[in-house]
């Protein structure tokens, strides 16, 4: 009795364990014991008896799937276990679903479904046909094709075939279990001439000309007071693969980050003369007829005493004086050879012009007022330059991102477009695009903008639009005073209140949400704000104070006083 009643402690793991393994097995509704695939073809068609043997051990109604659903089902029949009248008024059929052509069999037994059915021919690159076919023991193919001199392949392997009087090519194989009856066949001869085709393919590959060409999408954000850009540059290479690559970047530019996949490090290499490059680059010109001739850009080589300025963008670009100052090349090193399609993003930046002084703003043609007498100089935007490219192309956008009107000063080689033209990588990426362009030829390429910085002008960002005090006096002279504010906050962090002396704040709630409030250094009490949110500018929400003073006279039931708001800012 006391064996009965006694536990045992396991953990949960080695519990799962035994249990699962107490369990009885779950029962099999069916097996599949053998297939049969007989057929021959005839014209684009191939015309297939299937025989299949299945056994059921359910005496319910047992859906089978036996093949695709794409098998054009000429006719059919199901043969019932023999020797038995526990079939007797039962029927049995096929039907299409999700995708197949299922067999319904009803009662324990050997069943077996024979189809007839056609299915078409895939003409190229060979003549070929697949069937899906459930998984069984063990299976069975023949097939008779008109005609001799055939290899025939099952899967990607190759059959035996045998020559018949008839002049048909016969396959007769037994073959392992498979979900997937893939045939295929083809003359011997076609075979090694199409091998031999492909070499001669390998062959034309290796003497046609290498083409690099490269499109770039960049996007130009104008601040306060720096131009950020970000240019994502796609190369397609053709019968080329390059582990490094070439940019030539201006010298007012100074790059932040690069990113591409596989990149294993880039550096900014110095030019010994102003516009030398490392190679020379080549860029398509383009003709009436819309086709291209290669030929050299205006680049000249590089001297060979070309220094590293310095690794990964830690060197600085140098001068900003575009006059004296020499571009310099974005040199970048992949962790193996590139082939076909890489992408590239390079994030940098440019100081906008200062603003001369008022004096001289009447000399200045084209600049720009900053919002306080001065004119800034027109602001040259940098564009990358890729090298060793047959052909490049971009498209370019320029956007505003502060305080500050932009307006296009001098335009060379670009060509305006609406922003809905852009590719929909960059229109995800622009909000408001003020200027949209394309080009074809990166030579000659030249952009210009006034830009002109206007002050800001202080807005109301917390509003308090009412205020109601309710003040309850008790007989020893202490004064509980609650206080609702109705507050719009789209900036603000806190609201500072300055309460009476002595005052004892019981609770505070910011839109039914309990704080805790903070004292500042001045004694002002600081209390955590919500915000409206920018699309509901309006939107209100209550702050309610509860507070305890200690009075002997009547006339300070309400002595509370709000601090002003002008003096309240955000730490």
């Amino acid at each position: 009795r006391d064996r009965m009643t006694a536990s045992v402690s396991l953990p949960l793991e080695q519990y799962s364990l035994l249990k699962e393994a107490s369990a009885p097995p779950q029962a099999v509704a069916y097996t599949v014991s053998s297939i049969a695939c007989e057929g021959v073809v005839k014209g684009e068609t191939a015309e297939l008896t299937l025989t299949v043997r299945l056994l059921s051990f359910s005496e319910r109604v047992v859906e089978v799937p036996l093949f695709n659903e794409s098998l054009l089902v000429v006719g059919f029949t199901i043969t019932p276990p023999s020797g038995s009248g526990s079939n007797s008024g039962k029927a049995h059929c096929l039907r299409c679903a999700n995708g197949h052509l299922n067999a319904l069999v009803d009662g324990r037994g050997e069943f077996v479904v024979e189809v007839q059915a056609a299915l078409p021919l895939t003409l190229k690159p060979h003549t070929s046909f697949s069937l899906a076919t459930p998984k069984a023991v063990t299976t069975k193919f023949k097939l008779r094709i008109p005609g001799e001199g055939y290899d025939v392949k099952i899967g990607s392997k190759g059959v035996p075939v045998t020559a018949g009087d008839d002049e048909h090519t016969t396959v007769d194989v037994a073959l392992p279990t498979t979900t997937q009856l893939a045939v295929q066949w083809s003359k011997a001869t076609q075979a090694k001439e199409a091998a031999g085709d492909e070499s001669a393919t390998a062959a034309s590959r290796l003497i046609q000309p290498e083409r690099i060409v490269a499109s770039q999408f960049v996007l130009y954000n104008v601040g306060e007071t720096h131009l950020m850009m970000q240019a994502s540059v796609r190369y397609l290479l053709e019968n080329a693969s390059r582990k490094e690559l070439r940019l030539l970047v201006p010298p007012e530019l100074r790059v932040v980050s690069v990113f591409a996949e596989a990149l294993h490090e880039w550096k900014l290499l110095d030019s010994a003369t102003p516009h030398a490059t490392p190679h020379a680059a080549l860029h398509a010109t383009p003709h009436a007829n819309g086709g291209g001739k290669i030929v050299p850009g205006s680049e000249a080589p590089a001297a060979a005493n070309a220094k590293t300025a310095g690794t990964n963008g830690e060197a600085a670009l140098g001068a900003t004086d575009s006059k004296a100052a020499a571009p310099k090349v974005l040199h970048l090193v992949f962790d193996y050879n590139i082939t076909e399609r890489t992408v590239v993003t390079v994030q940098g930046e440019a100081d906008l012009p200062a603003a001369r002084p008022a004096d001289d703003a009447k000399d200045a043609k084209g600049g720009a007022r900053d919002g306080k007498g001065g004119a800034a100089p027109p602001l040259h935007v940098p564009f990358l330059r890729t090298l060793g490219t047959n052909r490049e192309r971009g498209q370019v956008a320029v956007e505003g991102v502060a305080n500050a009107e932009v307006q296009e000063a001098q335009v060379d080689g670009l060509q305006p477009i609406d922003p809905k033209e852009l590719p929909p990588e960059m229109q995800s990426t622009v909000s408001s695009p003020l200027l949209s362009y394309k080009y074809l030829d990166p030579r000659g390429l030249h952009l210009s903008l006034r830009v002109t910085k206007h002050e800001d002008t202080e807005v109301l960002v917390t509003a308090i639009d009412e205020g109601h005090f309710e003040t309850t006096v008790a007989q020893e002279g202490k004064v509980l005073t609650r206080c609702l504010l109705k507050v719009r906050n789209t900036q603000r962090q806190f609201l500072r209140l300055a309460l009476p002396e002595g005052a004892t704040i019981w609770s505070t709630l910011v839109g039914n949400a309990a704080i805790k409030p903070g004292v500042d250094p001045s004694g002002q009490y600081m209390i955590a704000l919500r915000q409206s949110g920018a699309k509901q500018p309006d939107e209100e929400f209550i702050v309610e104070l509860l507070y305890l003073t200690e009075t002997s006279r009547v006339a300070s039931l309400a002595g509370a006083s709000l601090a002003g708001m002008s003096g309240a800012t955000p730490p």
